[in-house]
């Protein structure tokens, strides 16, 4: 018999590869063959499973804006080239926004600026296309900081386009995209069935609250 080890995270308790180890050393305790193959839904550990499954694919270490503001030793990861298909880059939400990264939680301030930078670094490095993990987040804000990261200009009469927004900050109305990177392609991995912007700014938070509310 051969078992196949393909669990996603337990998340607040085990990684996804510490699962599949665990299942693989109690499989070969049991004389039993085990592959471990770590799976993500594009919350933490994206990066890892991508890493895991595609040979080849290189780390590349980066420093962002945490969800509050601290600087974030994190990474984004490079795809091997295929001829014919533009270079290719995953970034990670949860590993530069993420909610693994506060404790105590934020929800009121936390932001996803370090995403967009994240995002920029790999765009800068020359990527053709970008897979974004937007799953895992800490922040409330709808994407406002990582668009700010990005260059875009919040808009409305209470929009705050000039530095990291959280929940409270997060009230703009559209944006305009300013010195946004066009001609790239970006796709997203996203683990829940839901809108991202919905009838009003508050539809984040009325997705999410119960999760990054939530004391630990």
């Amino acid at each position: 018999m051969r078992v196949l080890a393909a669990s996603d995270k337990f998340k607040g308790t085990a990684s996804a590869a510490q699962v599949c180890a665990a299942i693989g050393h109690a499989c070969w305790n049991l004389n039993i063959d085990c592959v471990e193959m770590p799976m993500a839904d594009g919350g933490e550990g994206t990066i890892d499973a991508f890493a895991a499954a595609v040979p080849g694919s290189r780390v590349m270490p980066v420093t962002v804006s945490g969800p509050i503001g601290e600087p974030v030793d994190t990474h984004w990861l490079l795809l091997p080239a295929q001829p014919g298909a533009p270079t290719t880059a995953v970034v990670e939400l949860a590993a530069t926004s993420g909610i693994t990264l506060l404790d105590p939680l934020a929800p009121l301030d936390a932001h996803s600026r370090g995403f967009g930078e994240a995002i920029a670094a790999a765009l800068d490095h020359g990527v053709g296309r970008v897979l974004l993990a937007i799953g895992g987040s800490a922040s409330t804000d709808g994407g406002a900081g990582m668009l700010a990261a990005l260059g875009a200009e919040l808009l409305g009469p209470r929009a705050r386009s000039n530095s990291p927004v959280g929940l409270t900050k997060a009230r703009f109305e559209q944006f305009a995209p300013r010195i946004l990177v066009v001609g790239k392609a970006v796709c997203s991995i996203n683990p829940a069935r839901c809108r991202l912007v919905d009838s009003g700014w508050r539809a984040d938070e009325r997705y999410f609250a119960g999760q990054r509310f939530k004391h630990r």
